[in-house]
């Protein structure tokens, strides 16, 4: 049978290109199918591995120290008060309260400066949702500094998860300030005045001691001192020195510290005895000047011209009258060491035969006139009697002669009449 022209059957067969891009797609898909199933047994597998590890979530707890005042002084007993409260349904065991950074505040009863607080009463296991109180005493260290102290109070305990014991710890802190002895009670003076007064609490000791103590040395009697208006400067700038000098020396801030009553009796006592210390090296010195320079109605003429030479340092004094009780009084006005007034006799001195000094010598130290022109030399001479010595003018009293050379008795408050006559005469004079 043969087939007609017209007949034609025809085959569609794809390029060899196309079927080879879609060889290609399907060995991408299948490469992405391995990796989504690889990726998500891992993803399954570290998930279980993971809610096998996870762990236990702790107990919530709060823990609080508080204390009943708002500061408080060196070497004082602190009470702090400790508020622990379970918020959760575990049992809490083996608990302990330590205080992180005893440095201002130390434990008191504590084995350790880092062993736990003995606490009153002690604590116990806390049951879940349960709240239990206790106290602890802190001392205040002696050489706390005065500011704000920022305490950190630290609670250990136990809990038991899954049959095991779990340590945690939960910390909570205390700001607590130093402050000075006196500063609460001097805040109710005006402003400014407080930190004034304890700049011269150390001061003002000693000026009061030295008040009472000088009105004995000077006679008036024993007084109630006083801390006058005058003396503020003055004590304010020794005040400011002795805290230069402390601060030098110990290179910190020394500030006094009267805390303890034993330091704050002792700065009391140092500064009083400071100011009688004072009084004393007066009396010292007034001693000694009155050994040297004061008139005695016993002295010697040798004496009362070596004393005389001591205040008059050209040798003339104003020869004066004066009335004291109805007594007319005549002589050379001299002064005593302690402001009061004195009347001496004009004296003449001569050499001794064959003897020191010589005529010579004498004339030396005193002109004619009685100018004195050695006065060590003279003084010498009449410490050792080497001269001889004789009455020039002798003191008068109500126009009789006294036979002294120097006259104190009653004549104290002195006072020369104006209206007459006082010229300027040589206490003593050379004569041949």
């Amino acid at each position: 049978m043969s087939l007609a022209p017209t007949d034609r059957v025809t085959f569609n067969f794809p390029s060899p290109v196309r079927g080879l891009s879609v060889r290609r797609s399907a060995i991408h898909i299948r490469r992405l199918v391995v990796f989504a199933a690889a990726l998500a047994t891992t993803v399954y597998a570290y998930g279980d591995q993971s809610a096998g590890q996870k762990e236990p979530a702790a107990p919530t707890v709060d823990f609080q120290a508080v204390v009943e005042r708002d500061s408080v002084k060196r070497s004082e007993d602190v009470p702090v008060f400790c508020l622990i409260t379970n918020k959760s349904n575990i049992e809490l065991q083996n608990l302990k309260v330590t205080l992180l950074n005893p440095g201002a505040l130390i434990p008191r009863a504590a084995a350790g400066p880092h062993a736990p607080l003995a606490m009153s009463p002690p604590l116990v296991d806390l049951p879940a949702f349960g709240a239990q109180r206790s106290q602890s005493t802190l001392t205040v260290g002696t050489g706390a500094e005065f500011a704000q102290h920022r305490l950190i109070f630290a609670l250990d305990y136990t809990w038991e998860a899954g049959g095991k014991q779990v340590s945690s710890a939960q910390t909570t802190t205390l700001t607590l300030p130093v402050v000075r002895q006196f500063e609460e009670e001097a805040k109710g003076l005006p402003g400014g005045t407080a930190p004034i007064l304890y700049l011269l609490m150390p001061i003002i000791p000693a000026i009061l001691a030295y008040e009472f103590f000088n009105s004995l040395r000077t006679g008036e009697g024993v007084k109630m001192p006083q801390f006058k208006t005058e003396y503020i400067v003055p004590s304010f700038l020794l005040a400011v020195l002795l805290g230069f000098v402390a601060l030098f020396a110990a290179r910190r801030n020394a500030s006094v510290d009267y805390s303890s009553p034993s330091s704050f009796v002792l700065v009391i006592v140092m500064s009083a005895a400071l100011g009688a210390a004072i009084v004393c090296i007066q009396w010292a010195c007034d001693r000694v000047r009155w050994w040297r320079r004061g008139f005695k109605a016993t002295d010697s003429a040798e004496t009362y011209l070596r004393k005389a030479l001591l205040q008059l340092k050209d040798g003339k004094a104003p020869w004066v009258t004066g009335v004291v009780e109805g007594l007319q009084w005549e002589g050379a006005l001299l002064t005593q060491p302690d402001k009061s007034r004195a009347l001496g006799a004009r004296m003449q001195i001569s050499t001794k035969p064959n003897s020191v000094p010589s005529w010579k010598e004498l004339t030396k130290a005193i002109d004619q006139e009685g100018k004195i022109l050695d006065r060590a030399s003279l003084r010498r001479w009449l410490r050792k009697k080497a001269l001889t010595i004789t009455y020039l003018d002798k003191i008068k009293q109500a126009g009789k002669n006294v036979d002294h050379p120097v006259a104190i008795e009653g004549l104290e408050k002195f006072t020369a009449d104006p209206n007459a006559k006082q010229p300027m005469m040589p206490i003593v004079r050379p004569l041949s």
